[in-house]
């Protein structure tokens, strides 16, 4: 659905999935995919090492269902 970069997040990406489920990952140091592109499971969409501030960022992940954010505990198997 989306990959940007923005000062406030880094890299973006949201994923459209099945089933009205949509994953956002913020603060990725690099994008590997374009909006519009197919994803297939396990592939790898970018890379997280930005720095901001002298510090490492961790990417933020969420998991949206039917426009509210969800658990992704009740979705994945980690």
């Amino acid at each position: 659905v989306i990959s940007r970069w923005t000062p406030e997040t880094g890299h973006i990406i949201e994923i459209q999935h099945p089933n009205s489920l949509l994953s956002i990952y913020r603060h990725l140091s690099q994008s590997l995919v374009t909006k519009g592109q197919l994803i297939r499971p396990g592939e790898l969409i970018g890379y997280n090492s930005e720095v901001k501030n002298g510090e490492v960022q961790l990417f933020e992940f969420e998991l949206w269902n039917s426009g509210r954010p969800v658990d992704p505990e009740g979705y994945i198997v980690f």
